[in-house]
């Protein structure tokens, strides 16, 4: 069947999940009789199943200016096209409601690729560090997104469940002052969604959200580990140890830092880090400063380290370093 804008194809057999199959077009010309180039589309019909994407951030409590978002990871080897994928959220009977199309684009979100939902790119992007800005879509209509509690739904066809998270403020981690602006991220994708402790705060290093990017809570360590360097830093801006940085290794999420430094004679000189929520690895810098921006003296100071969770479980962590001027 033909239209002025569209051509529909109908086959025979219905097409096989996940199969390639090649279109080839001859003898196509445009209005004026002009022959148009063609290619050889391809065509996939991938069916979608539960555990083909995640939900794998969500902020539901932004800051006053701010937007929720909801972030999905293609977590399949599919290339699924976006106009099949809706949110919604769930009544006090647990019915859906408030369910919207992702997109009316079909642009195919790629393996393992991040997908950040949002209804204002700006109420995001003003507050957070993004490395894929262009992973962000603006839904003309966003699910309603309560601050203290509810749920996040992700369907496709036929409003199928494809993955569902029942959040709660308090799930975000007990070292927090505050939760607005605090996104509550997924540790794996491979357990379940609703799975005790698959879900922690972001941490303070990454800005407490990482949209469109690695969760900084993601995945599980074996061994817990602190690596100092340099020896020496001269925070004069050349591009040559600036900086000195504090680089951790968590087993897993939930854990915090007191940061001080000290003189070479044991004097306290200031506090660099205090109960920061960590992620599961990051790095945390030190510019030669004390907490009032001005720059310290030169020579060599103790770093001492502290890292705590919940579960009573302290590791502290010591170096020496000297601060320069201009390295030879």
């Amino acid at each position: 069947m033909v239209s002025l804008t569209q051509v529909f194809l109908h086959f025979v057999s219905p097409l096989n999940v996940g199969a390639e199959y090649f279109l080839e077009m001859k003898n196509l010309a445009d209005e004026c009789g002009n022959p148009i180039e063609t290619d050889e589309p391809t065509i996939i019909w991938d069916e979608l199943l539960p555990g083909d994407l995640a939900i794998n951030e969500v902020l539901f409590n932004p800051y006053p200016e701010g937007a929720d978002f909801v972030e999905l990871v293609n977590c399949s080897d599919k290339k699924i096209a976006l106009n099949r994928l809706k949110l919604a959220t769930r009544n006090d009977t647990l019915g859906l409601k408030q369910i919207y199309r992702v997109s009316e684009s079909r642009d195919l979100l790629a393996p393992g690729k991040y997908l950040l939902c949002t209804a204002d790119s700006l109420g995001v992007t003003a507050f957070y560090f993004s490395e894929c800005p262009a992973c962000f879509v603006e839904m003309p209509s966003f699910p309603a997104f309560s601050n203290d509690e509810g749920y996040v739904v992700l369907l496709g066809e036929n409003n199928q469940v494809l993955d569902e998270f029942r959040y709660s403020e308090s799930m975000h981690s007990a070292f927090l002052n505050y939760r607005e602006g605090v996104s509550l991220e997924r540790v794996s994708c491979a357990e379940p969604a609703n799975q005790p402790g698959n879900w922690h705060s972001a941490s303070e290093n990454s800005g407490f959200a990482t949209p469109g990017y690695k969760n900084s809570q993601a995945g599980k360590g074996n061994r817990l580990s602190v690596v100092f360097e340099p020896e020496s830093f001269s925070p004069n801006n050349d591009g040559y140890n600036d900086e000195y940085i504090i680089s951790y290794f968590l087993p897993e999420p939930g854990y915090a830092a007191n940061i001080w430094i000290f003189d070479t004679s044991g004097a306290f000189v200031f506090q660099l880090g205090k109960n920061e929520l960590l992620g599961t690895e990051g790095q945390i810098a030190w510019n030669g400063c004390d907490e009032t921006g001005s720059r310290l003296p030169f020579g060599a100071y103790v770093v001492v380290a502290e890292l705590f969770n919940l579960k009573g479980d302290v590791k502290r962590f010591k170096d020496a370093v000297v601060l320069t001027g201009i390295l030879e």
